[in-house]
């Protein structure tokens, strides 16, 4: 390869910048959640014997606009036209390795929510050095919670008759999935996999006096509205050096969130890095 390791992480670095520039560039009146697609787990094992490793995602998601203007009256919650925007996610946290064919790891996802997902292989564990044509198959599962806070006064829609107000939001999802990959290099897994996500959001809107002064305001709540994502994702696992990963995803997904259905496709990538 002609890029150096040393250079190979500089890129990666400016690359996860421009992750979170994107991810931070969300500003907006309407109340929201963003629901990241389940990541698709490599089917191989990273670590062993209680190690602790370092891992950090870019990963695609769909930004769910639950209300479009929180100062209107009555607000209008969009279960039933649900607005949606592609963005991009940054997830930073910690992986253990309590033995050779178990990984457990959690973190923030875009400092507003938390994640935690295990893997457990159940074909071929933990290889330092893999022999080639070796068969990897792994179950995983993947839980996040995310409770965001938002105020404002108008949209610049009601004037001055707009009710400036207070906004909650927050969801809860639960994955189940499968990857089945194939040691095709010493230092290459290509891989397939399938994962099945369920989501629960809630909202509430609690707008106060109107800014003329002639209304109280009033409160709103929104859920618990239900939804699913099933997932189709190919990737390939790359190793430059022993302990150091970098793994990008493609992926395929349906999503239903009370009634409405979105199919789309997405990327992701992950580096994880376990030092000896």
């Amino acid at each position: 390869m002609d890029v150096s390791f040393n250079e190979l992480k500089k890129l990666i670095k400016q690359y996860f910048q421009l992750f979170t520039v994107v991810s931070l560039l969300t500003g907006c009146t309407s109340l929201s959640l963003i629901n990241v697609i389940p990541e698709i787990e490599s089917p191989t094992m990273q670590g062993n014997n209680g190690r602790i490793g370092f891992e950090l995602a870019g990963v695609g998601g769909k930004e769910l606009i639950l209300v479009d203007d929180p100062s209107k009256r009555p607000v209008v919650f969009n279960k039933n036209n649900l607005k949606t925007s592609t963005t991009v996610t940054t997830r930073t946290g910690l992986s253990w390795y309590p033995t050779n064919n178990l990984a457990i790891a959690g973190g923030i996802q875009n400092s507003s929510a938390l994640y935690l997902k295990g893997k457990l292989n159940v074909l071929n564990s933990y290889r330092e050095d893999p022999e080639l044509g070796l068969v990897y198959l792994s179950i995983n599962f993947e839980t996040t919670y995310q409770q965001a806070r938002k105020s404002g006064d108008t949209n610049g829609v009601g004037g001055a008759t707009g009710f400036p107000w207070e906004g909650t939001s927050q969801s809860i999802t639960g994955a189940a999935g499968v990857s089945v990959g194939y040691q095709l290099f010493k230092r290459v897994v290509p891989f397939l996999g399938f994962s099945y996500q369920q989501i629960q959001t809630t909202g509430n809107v609690n707008q106060s006096q109107s800014l003329n002064g002639a209304d109280a305001g009033g409160s709103y709540s929104l859920g618990p509205v239900d939804g699913t994502t099933q997932v189709i994702g190919f990737g390939l696992e790359y190793r430059p050096k022993n302990r150091f990963f970098i793994t990008p995803l493609i992926q395929y997904f349906d999503f239903d969130w009370g009634g409405n259905k979105i199919k789309d496709v997405t990327g992701s990538i992950k580096i994880t890095y376990v030092p000896l």
